[in-house]
């Protein structure tokens, strides 16, 4: 049974110093979400791995989101990464869209429950043209492959901002056709932080917007898997 004291440590072991306030939170947070998806399968967990794989997991792309960020955590599902990034950075301005209506509800009861203020849209990505260009960072973990990511993430990005797409075992061909469907879509390649956690291989990619998104996209999301650019 994980608690306060095991969620600091994994998370001090993973690099990252929070206080007991914070612990504490994280400690609801995993509670809360174990108890939730008793009844409603909101996702995969498993209480004891949870620490490392979800709450340590979701941290490490906190470093490329700049001070006072409006960050959009796009298919947030249980809240990652979008979640614990608030927890560690009360300074962002959270917004997660999911277009699972069960997966909103649990994100709306949870900002609740942890006392934390962050947004919940139900709504499609590649659907949310009122959030054109809104944000400073879209960040999303376990989604799909880099190139569809860029399409779906890259419209809600203003320029100047950045895409950080957290990725398990990531290959050259996937993280070469990302970069060329980012640079249809107005991105750069600004960095690949690869790095070993608890024993797993990870990486984050990040785009840098460089210039706004051409019209007619994003296309369909049928479109955009079938046809990815």
């Amino acid at each position: 049974m994980a608690d306060v004291e095991k969620i600091g440590g994994i998370l001090k072991e993973a690099g990252f110093e929070i206080d007991r306030t914070t612990a504490e939170k994280f400690d609801i947070y995993l509670k809360f979400l174990v108890e939730y998806n008793l009844l409603s399968n909101i996702t995969s967990i498993d209480e004891e791995d949870a620490p490392a794989k979800h709450f340590a997991d979701s941290l490490p792309g906190a470093e490329f989101i700049l001070p006072g960020a409006k960050v959009v955590d796009v298919g947030s599902g249980g809240g990652f990464p979008g979640v614990p990034i608030k927890l560690l950075r009360d300074d962002i301005e959270l917004t997660c869209i999911d277009a699972n209506a069960k997966k909103c509800a649990f994100l709306r009861a949870l900002s609740l429950k942890l006392g934390v203020k962050f947004d919940v849209k139900h709504i499609r990505a590649e659907e949310a043209g009122e959030y054109r260009e809104v944000f400073d960072a879209a960040v999303t973990r376990a989604v799909s492959e880099l190139n569809v990511l860029s399409e779906l993430c890259l419209p809600l990005v203003s320029v100047g901002g950045r895409l950080i797409a957290y990725k398990g075992k990531l290959s050259e061909e996937e993280l070469r056709s990302g970069v060329r469907a980012a640079e249809k879509l107005g991105a750069r390649l600004y960095t690949v932080s690869r790095y070993g956690l608890f024993g797993a291989e990870r990486a984050i990619v990040v785009f840098e917007k460089v210039s706004p998104v051409p019209p007619g996209f994003p296309r369909r999301f049928k479109r955009i898997v079938s046809d990815p650019l």
